[in-house]
């Protein structure tokens, strides 16, 4: 499937929300528990505008958003806006195709191009498609939250996956493991 990944529009919420609420109802690759509504994505969008940070529409040659991507900080903190958190969700009709692989690719090199320094791929013990779809791009597990979360009646766990960026860094710093 040919896709083209560009910033996401208001004109793509309607599709973003139900590729989003499906994952929520069928899923574990979010710890939302009840689907969102139009104004939580109006508000998510607002949250996603930064030139380093942003949210991405998966666009297939016929227009169609398949997938989306985001850049997300992990927190307000100022010191942290050299690090994201990596998220990628696919129309449950376009699985299996590329588009998480074409959406990964775009936000790697996005990030990279914008300076940071760390990609976080924070994703549930059990779902071993996302944790291929990174470590393919050379994320390497680094940590592991055991029992976080409830969904399903079951405790989940996070892995956390990173990828870095050390030429991004000052000259005279390094990172260990890299």
């Amino acid at each position: 499937m040919t896709v083209t990944v560009r910033r996401t529009v208001d004109a793509d919420l309607d599709v973003i929300k139900d590729i989003y609420n499906a994952a929520v109802l069928s899923t574990t690759a979010t710890f939302d528990l009840e689907p969102r509504d139009d104004a939580y994505f109006v508000e998510w969008l607002t949250n996603h505008q930064d030139d380093a940070f942003g949210a991405f529409s998966a666009v297939a040659s016929d227009g169609t958003i398949v997938g989306y991507g985001t850049l997300s900080t992990l927190t307000p903190r100022p010191g942290y806006r050299v690090s994201a958190e990596v998220s990628v969700y696919v129309h449950p009709q376009h699985q299996g195709v590329g588009v998480g692989g074409t959406l990964a690719d775009y936000l790697i090199t996005h990030a990279d191009t914008h300076g940071l320094i760390a990609l976080l791929a924070i994703i549930t013990g059990t779902n071993a498609t996302s944790k291929r779809l990174f470590i393919k791009r050379g994320f390497a597990r680094t940590g592991e939250m055991r029992h976080v979360a409830l969904k399903f009646g079951e405790p989940q766990d996070l892995h956390i996956h990173q990828l870095f960026f050390p030429s991004n860094l000052p000259s005279d710093q390094t990172v260990a493991g890299t």
